[in-house]
């Protein structure tokens, strides 16, 4: 049954209910496909961030290129390290769009 702007039940048919769950599940996928291009940026470099002490220039490039021939993924080395290490942004929203997912899938399971 839904509800409209009066609260009243309104019948609805099976096919408009998996319609809205399909759409729901899919635009979850969606905004994780976006969000997973976040996952190979990775901050390699040296210590401490940005000044070139204790490591070779070009190491983090260098570090990269070695994890993909060994993955076959493609990870790339971030220009501002800074933000990708004092920053926490791209996990909580990559979890949030996990933990949507997993509520919308339950709340399928449960009707």
């Amino acid at each position: 049954m839904a509800r409209g702007l009066a609260r009243v039940n309104i019948p609805e048919t099976l096919g408009n209910e998996f319609s809205a769950y399909a759409d729901q599940v899919s635009t979850r996928i969606r905004r994780l496909k976006t969000c997973a291009e976040f996952l190979f940026e990775l901050p390699i470099n040296d210590t401490p961030v940005g000044t070139l002490i204790c490591t070779p220039q070009g190491v983090g490039k260098y570090l990269v290129e070695s994890l993909n021939q060994l993955t076959q993924l493609k990870f790339i080395d971030v220009s501002n390290k800074f933000q990708t290490l004092a920053t926490y942004n791209r996990m909580v929203e990559i979890s949030g769009n996990l933990n949507s997912l997993a509520i919308i899938l339950a709340e399928i399971h449960h009707e």
